[in-house]
């Protein structure tokens, strides 16, 4: 009953996973989430990427500005959104480098606001590892990378699964979600 808040921002909090049995309220979390986080920052500042396996969850949301692209739903999409979050978050880090700054929170304070935050939503994770035995290696990686090296490119994981158990997020997907 009490109010979770949490600074994507900070190294404590960057990244989450949400587990829960079913009806529990893990999509309910997540579309509250979307709907904070969408009314603490502009458009310009915050883009949402979300994969929903079960279709109907965030149809509501379709033409938000928030949306970096529309709802996704398939393993194949997820994985090419993955595959591009890692390239632009390498991207991300040679421009950090060459403006010589750690973060994009420390370029946001710095009045350079033309980067948006990141964030990228799967509700039912589990489906998407489980749907595809060789696409299961390289979405796990993808996941890992952007795990751990995401929050100082300004690009994080909400993660919401029924089984959060380690044949679901391994061990290098949990090290970095708090």
């Amino acid at each position: 009953g009490e109010a979770l808040i949490a600074d994507l921002a900070s190294p404590n909090t960057c990244h989450m996973l949400v587990g829960g049995t079913s009806g529990s309220g893990k999509s309910e979390f997540l579309k509250s989430a979307v709907a904070s986080l969408a009314s603490r920052n502009t458009s310009s500042a915050l883009k949402f990427s979300i994969v929903d396996p079960k279709v109907l969850t965030f149809g509501g949301i379709s033409g938000s500005p928030w949306l970096a692209n529309p709802v996704l739903t398939t393993l194949d999409d997820a994985l090419i959104l993955l595959r591009q979050t890692v390239e632009e978050m390498e991207q991300r880090y040679q421009q950090l480098a060459a403006e010589n700054l750690m973060s994009l929170r420390e370029r946001f304070d710095k009045g350079r606001a033309d980067l948006p935050f990141r964030v990228i939503i799967f509700d039912e994770y589990a489906d998407l590892i489980l749907s595809g035995k060789a696409e299961k290696k390289e979405f796990e990686s993808l996941v890992a990378r952007i795990a751990a090296k995401g929050r100082a490119a300004g690009i994080h994981l909400i993660l919401a699964t029924q089984r959060p158990d380690r044949t679901i997020v391994t061990g290098l997907i949990s090290a970095n979600l708090p």
